[in-house]
């Protein structure tokens, strides 16, 4: 998901080249402005932090797990509804 988003140079539109492309090739529906990857969506940016998360953030997973405080989504699918389990599950958390 991350390699293909793009942003409008003008107005900052976000698309996806899959889930969400442009009518015109490179080009913003909104403004027509040229759209943009950010550097920060770069293959090799992507693999780093991809990197970076098996080292310090996956370990975490089991020490929440084992004290019950891990709660999964999956993260695939349609975006208003990993929206509304992620606000169903925050939501749970004040009670």
């Amino acid at each position: 998901r991350l390699s293909g988003r793009r942003v409008c140079s003008g107005c900052g539109e976000g698309y996806h080249l899959l889930f969400r492309p442009p009518k015109s090739d490179n080009c913003c529906d909104k403004c027509g402005a040229q759209l943009f990857q950010r550097k920060d969506d770069e293959e090799e940016t992507i693999r780093r932090r991809l990197r970076q998360y098996e080292e310090q953030t996956s370990p975490l997973i089991d020490y929440y797990r084992r004290q019950g405080n891990l709660r999964s989504v999956a993260g695939d699918g349609d975006i208003g509804e990993i929206f509304a389990e992620l606000d169903s599950l925050v939501a749970g958390l004040g009670s």
